[in-house]
């Protein structure tokens, strides 16, 4: 084959490369400058942190293959020097988790459907869950975010008779919208290599890279969508002694007893009627949970109406700040209402009346603007 001399390989090589920027740099030049902006350099997602992952599928390989159900975990990632750390938590803990689990006869059972995570719920999101180590895995990636993120090795029978198991895992697409991948191999020299694949491809990206949503498959029998949120910082479970265990069980007992809880409704509802505030039907049954509780204390029926008063209250408060910040046409996550409700509560305690939470209210809102 014909070769060119190298001076004339550099400078068409140069030519070429002219051509195809000149144009991008003429367009950068002309253009106002948001235009000018879309052409230039996407930054690539940032990854690091912790995040709350919820998946509803269906499932093909079971007896009601359109029925839709739902999973969730959280994945933590941190670089560790060059190379990125992902970790996996299977079991989360919410501090409500109405909606998402019911008690059978063989103990608790997660709910079918799609269970979508409640004002009370997403605040605990975004404050950090509680995650339990069974199931955990992890897995340190090599690469960049320019060319994509791989976890190294790979299942390699020593002999015929050793079967072998691998999971890859890897990241693809930080610069446009991500996808991950966790590929499972097994493999013997008897036999070829099996592979199983679960993937998330995100489609949207929202609130400036706080939210992913995209579709899920795995092995192409669970089929479905996916949220990504970012979240809080997890913790760990408290250990319990054997003791702690069996009294807790027991107050799952009473409070999941129909007749406990019927009757506990009907007090709820007495004071509920003194109180103008709106509740959604977790938050009723979580008041209901809380007041068999107080009584399983051996505290009295007035102090579990007081508690349940106590709630209502900051209930009321974090409608109100909600009302304000939709007239104002302001944007405030779940933490930063929190965080004000419980500011505006804090100044009820100390004897402010509540005829004056409006103005406590508007007071801590002036001064901000719509986004």
């Amino acid at each position: 084959m014909a070769q060119l001399p190298r001076h004339r390989t550099k400078h068409l090589a140069t030519r070429i490369v002219s051509r195809r920027v000149a144009p991008f740099l003429l367009l950068a030049l002309l253009l106002p400058g948001r235009a000018a902006a879309q052409i230039a350099p996407i930054a690539p997602l940032d990854l690091v942190g912790t995040w709350h992952v919820l998946i509803h599928y269906t499932d093909a390989n079971t007896s009601r293959p359109d029925q839709l159900r739902w999973s969730d975990r959280v994945w933590v990632f941190e670089m560790k020097g060059s190379r990125l750390s992902w970790i996996e938590y299977p079991i989360v803990v919410f501090s409500n988790e109405s909606g998402r689990f019911e008690r059978r006869q063989a103990g608790l059972a997660r709910v079918l459907g799609a269970w979508e995570p409640s004002e009370a719920q997403l605040a605990n999101i975004s404050s950090g869950l509680k995650i339990n180590n069974r199931g955990q895995k992890k897995k340190t990636l090599r690469g960049s975010d320019a060319g994509g993120w791989k976890s190294t090795g790979r299942a390699r029978p020593g002999s015929a008779s050793i079967i072998t198991f691998e999971e890859n895992w890897s990241i693809q697409g930080l610069l446009d919208l991500p996808r991950f991948e966790q590929l499972d191999v097994m493999g013997s020299g008897l036999s070829e290599t099996m592979e199983g694949a679960t993937r998330w491809e995100t489609t949207k990206v929202d609130e400036g890279g706080g939210v992913l949503r995209g579709s899920f498959d795995r092995d192409g029998s669970r089929k479905g969508r996916f949220i990504m949120r970012r979240s809080g910082a997890v913790g760990q479970l408290e250990k319990r002694s054997q003791k702690e265990i069996q009294e807790a069980g027991f107050r799952r007992g009473v409070a999941s007893s129909s007749v406990v809880r019927n009757e506990t409704k009907k007090q709820l509802d007495i004071i509920l009627k003194e109180s103008a505030v709106r509740l959604e039907d977790d938050e009723k049954e979580q008041l209901v949970t809380d007041m068999i509780n107080v009584a399983l204390q051996g505290r009295s029926r007035a102090e579990a109406a007081q508690l349940v008063r106590q709630k209502l209250t900051a209930q009321r408060v974090k409608q109100g700040i909600q009302q304000e910040i939709d007239v104002r046409g302001l944007k405030m996550n779940a933490a930063q209402v929190d965080a004000l409700t419980a500011e505006v509560v804090s100044l009820l305690a100390s004897g402010m009346p509540e005829e004056e939470i409006p103005n406590a209210i508007r007071d801590r809102l002036q001064g901000l603007s719509p986004p």
